[in-house]
């Protein structure tokens, strides 16, 4: 029996992790991701897990379908240790920093330098969150984050979780660029299993700002 050539294509299933230091913003994306805010939010602990269908469309990609199985990691310093079982295979990486902080972003840099050794397949964006708080506050130039992603080709983003800035963009940056590469690391059927499973897919992304670098 031939296969229905009408049938409607299974979506693409994408593990994505998030990496950073404690306090950054990480699970913040998440909320943003689902049109939720919480300014009181409380840290991570281990890992927490989402699903994600991002909206992003080109004529290049049209009609394709994909999801995101996004893992929300722990940023304490005493969870680092546990971060490789949830990178590992993953298809892309959102690495989150302070823009106020230059610590985090140096902190950041040492999770690209870790999938860099361990997951080299994996795609990652470095997302500069807190810009809400102004330049004046800003620790972390432009300048300084888009040079070290065009050495390191890398993505590269800010915005801010707070104010809904950026943050579907950067997910929608980050499935474009799957598509176009055809990423291997696409999950196979139950090759993600998560507790606290909580399916979502984003509505629209024609109101938020935008600012988001591709610099590979």
């Amino acid at each position: 029996m031939q296969a229905n050539s009408g049938a409607a294509p299974v979506p693409k299933r994408y593990k994505v992790v998030l990496l950073g230091d404690s306090g950054v913003g990480k699970s913040s994306l998440v909320q943003r991701l689902k049109g939720e805010w919480n300014e009181n939010l409380s840290s991570t602990v281990g890992a927490s897990f989402y699903r994600y269908t991002p909206l992003a469309t080109s004529a290049a990609h049209a009609g394709a379908k994909l999801s995101f199985d996004i893992w929300d990691t722990a940023g304490q310093e005493r969870y680092r240790s546990l971060a490789s079982m949830y990178y590992r295979g993953a298809a892309a990486a959102v690495i989150t920093y302070d823009l106020t902080s230059h610590d985090s972003f140096e902190h950041a840099k040492y999770w690209v330098r870790e999938l860099q050794t361990n997951s080299p397949d994996t795609l990652v964006l470095v997302f500069g969150n807190k810009k809400d708080l102004g330049e004046a506050a800003r620790q972390v130039p432009a300048a300084e984050s888009q040079a070290y992603c065009v050495e390191n080709a890398l993505l590269r983003a800010e915005g801010s979780a707070k104010n809904a800035e950026g943050v579907v963009e950067a997910f929608d940056q980050i499935a474009l660029k799957l598509l176009e590469t055809n990423s291997v690391n696409s999950v196979r059927e139950g090759g993600v299993v998560g507790q606290g499973n909580s399916n979502f897919v984003a509505n629209s992304s024609a109101n938020q700002k935008k600012e988001v670098n591709c610099c590979i």
